[in-house]
């Protein structure tokens, strides 16, 4: 089944069409073109296709905290008063609770993350409601990325997954023992006095700092850095690199990820958005951000769905029986 896919960064929304394990579509769209006569003839074409919006923006938030161990509808109200009182500008927010704390009460662990500019999205979701897509969800990519480490089998203790983002950035987002904890987005800067190897390891290393100032790591921790990144781009990156003692670079090819999930084509560039589309395609994800009000039309064509599956079997049955009574009455 065909799903259609809006990777919208600050530079631009890239839209794919995925069909039967293959990016079969891809269009590109500025900012301020959500309101254009382009992108509403565009997304009047795929009103028909379940359509997930996902999100890579430097206005992402994320958190972790703990709250005491509760359950069903306790445990959400407790959740969405603290969502309500860090992210009060904003209703693209979400919690997810990540287990529990192994010592004291074991309280449960939970990370909060949000886009804080609401404004980034809003137009976006009013074009897609105005053209009634079924829209499943909305979604930030930091905090389904460890989906693509899974599938690759590179999960560490200590692992730093960097992507760059289309024509913007660097996206670096931690996970200790498979769980997401931190993640950042920084705008790649050209100068002709640093590289982008250069600027990738500058950043690692800020990163580092922040996470060990939290004390995420023991003295003989190890992070492992996960760079996806083109062929014809790695040797430009691994010159400007350094291995630090307690960093270790591990290249990830994009081509030869591709190959592994069965991708195809594969990207031509070290812009990941089509690589981890494809991983999120390819199972169904929780909802972080829409509301029951924005995954109305999606409902209601489930609902449709289902209601043809009924009447299909329904029909089906009815013939069957009708067919039996003949051959008795014979």
């Amino acid at each position: 089944m065909a799903k259609h896919f809006l990777y919208l960064t600050n530079d631009k929304l890239v839209a794919l069409v995925w069909n039967g394990g293959a990016i079969v579509g891809r269009d590109v769209f500025r900012p301020t073109d959500a309101d254009s006569a382009a992108f509403q003839s565009y997304i009047a074409r795929h009103r028909d296709v379940p359509t997930y919006l996902i999100t890579d923006l430097i206005e992402e938030d994320f958190r972790i905290d703990t709250v005491p161990h509760l359950r069903g509808a306790d445990r959400d109200a407790v959740l969405g008063r603290r969502l309500a009182q860090l992210y009060r500008a904003s209703t693209y927010r979400h919690a997810i609770v990540q287990g529990r704390e192994e010592d004291g009460r074991r309280d449960d662990r939970v990370l909060y993350h949000a886009v804080t500019n609401a404004e980034v999205l809003d137009t976006w979701v009013a074009a897609v409601a105005a053209a009634e897509v079924p829209l499943e969800g909305i979604y930030s990519s930091a905090v389904l990325s460890g989906a693509l480490l899974a599938e690759l089998g590179v999960f560490f203790p200590h692992t730093l997954l960097v992507t760059i983002v289309p024509d913007f950035g660097l996206r670096q987002t931690y996970f200790r023992n498979k769980q997401v904890r931190f993640s950042r987005l920084t705008p790649i800067i050209y100068d002709e006095g640093q590289s982008v190897g250069t600027l990738i390891a500058a950043e690692a290393s800020r990163t580092w700092q922040y996470l060990d100032s939290l004390r995420n790591f023991a003295g003989e921790d190890t992070l492992e850095v996960c760079i996806v990144v083109h062929a014809r781009d790695r040797q430009m990156i691994a010159d400007a690199i350094r291995n630090y003692p307690l960093f270790k670079y591990r290249f990830l090819d994009i081509e030869e990820v591709a190959a592994k999930l069965k991708l195809k084509p594969a990207p031509v560039s070290s812009h990941a958005e089509e690589v981890l589309v494809h991983v999120y395609a390819r199972a169904k994800q929780e909802n972080h951000f829409a509301t029951k009000e924005q995954t109305r039309a999606a409902g209601l064509r489930r609902a449709r769905f289902a209601l043809y599956g009924m009447t299909a079997a329904a029909l089906t049955i009815g013939i069957g029986a009708t067919a039996f009574n003949f051959y008795q009455a014979n």
